[in-house]
């Protein structure tokens, strides 16, 4: 009996555990993509004290129905981590992934068309600790403004068609940053303005 319940606890220690999670906010850098897919392009997310990338690597774009009115897309990634100095790698054959989401962007079919949308990004990813090899459970989260255009290139003379071209670019910060950075600009003009008219 007590040779069993040695075995059940050696058991249950040897199960892994879940792993370690941490939280990063992505404060710059950002995607671009053209036709809606993502394959071999440079790419970097900064935070505070992280950076992923700059990578260029094989990714997925997702669209909408017509093309070009999705309202959202989705990214995937290897890249390595570096976060407080340290490279943290990925597993191999793990990848990273990125969800984008804002309103439907719809320029597609109309030549020359540009449109800003805010967007939410979350994603994650799994890495190694290269001091213990646990494993690191990331969840990265950001906000900016998503641009696309649409544009209907001549590849040939008349009366053969155009190729519809169409681009999106996902760029940090966030836009609560970017608010804040407004309302100090205001602040300095107004503090600005009242010593003027004071002296």
């Amino acid at each position: 009996m007590k040779r069993a319940a040695m075995l059940v606890l050696v058991a249950v220690l040897s199960v892994p555990g879940a792993a370690a999670a941490l939280t990063l906010q992505v404060t710059s850098g950002g995607l671009s993509s053209s036709n809606q897919s993502l394959f071999d392009i440079g790419y970097t997310l900064i935070g505070t004290n992280f950076t992923i990338g700059p990578q260029g690597d094989q990714s997925a774009y997702g669209s909408g129905n017509p093309p070009g009115s999705f309202p959202g897309a989705s990214a995937f990634f290897t890249a390595p981590l570096v976060l407080d100095g340290v490279h943290y790698l990925q597993p191999f054959g793990s990848v990273g992934t990125l969800q984008f989401t804002h309103e439907p962007l719809g320029v597609w079919g109309n030549d020359g068309a540009t449109v800003d949308r805010p967007f939410t990004m979350t994603g994650g990813m799994t890495v190694i600790d290269p001091l213990t090899a646990a494993l690191l459970s990331v969840n990265l989260l950001g906000a900016g403004t998503v641009h696309a255009e649409f544009h209907l290139v001549q590849v040939s003379p008349p009366p053969f068609g155009r190729d519809p071209i169409f681009t999106v670019a996902y760029q940090f910060p966030e836009a609560s940053s970017l608010l804040l950075l407004g309302i100090g600009v205001c602040v300095l003009g107004i503090l600005l303005l009242r010593r003027r008219f004071t002296t």
